[in-house]
This record gives C-alpha cells, structure tokens and sequence, in this order.
C-alpha cells in the first residue's frame, strides 16, 4: 500500500491507495513510464545509456547493460537473416554471428527516423 499524494487525489479520500484500485488510465501509463526514466533506477539497478550524436543532435538510447568492446572483422558481417523479428530487422544493419549468440548492429539512423515510422503508422 502507498500513501496518497495530495497531488493525486481526484476527489478520493486521503489515506492508503491500493495498487490494484484502479485501471491506469493511458496519461497515468506515461507519466509512470516517465518517472521511471528520469528516476535513473529500473528494479533496484541504476539505468545505463548510450549517447549517440546523429545529424548534430545528441540520443541517449536506454540500454538494459553495456558489455564488453569487440573488435570484429568487417569479414564476419552478414546482411541480417530473414528470420530475424522484423522489428529488428527494421533498425538493423545487419549482424556477427558469435560463439552461441547473435549480435545485432543497429543503424542508428534508421532507428532515430521516427518520421517515416509515424506515417507509416
């Protein structure tokens, strides 16, 4: 249970708010969704970013970690499969198949052309 703010009374009594009272209305969703961005913290861990310049303008793409830099030979990058999930397939440039996983390079400019994204929508 959580106290009520009394920023977010809507009318309700004050005291303790069960999680469960209500269906999150789509403008609680984002600003939830917000607050946990710019809190820094997802599940106790402290977020991780990349920041990557594109057309002059700085991105910080969220990231769940940041693993360990590969020096990978141009020789070993394949066109991404066909059976690759066509979200990825979308934003990548292609991939290096390592020992046991498959690593996904992402084209940054694709993935940051939200333009053409949102009027394909």
């Amino acid at each position: 249970m959580i106290q009520r703010g009394h920023h977010d009374m809507g009318g309700l009594p004050a005291g303790k708010v069960k999680r469960t009272e209500h269906d999150y209305a789509e403008w609680e969703r984002r600003v939830d969704a917000m607050m946990m961005l710019l809190s820094g913290v997802s599940g106790g861990k402290p977020r991780m970013s990349v920041v990557v310049d594109h057309g002059g303008e700085l991105y910080s793409l969220m990231v769940d970690s940041v693993g360990e830099v590969l020096s990978l030979s141009a020789a070993n990058f394949e066109r991404s499969p066909a059976t690759l999930d066509a979200r990825w397939r979308e934003v990548s440039a292609g991939i290096y198949r390592l020992d046991g996983s498959l690593l996904v390079v992402l084209d940054v400019t694709r993935l940051l052309d939200i333009s053409s994204r949102s009027e394909a929508a």
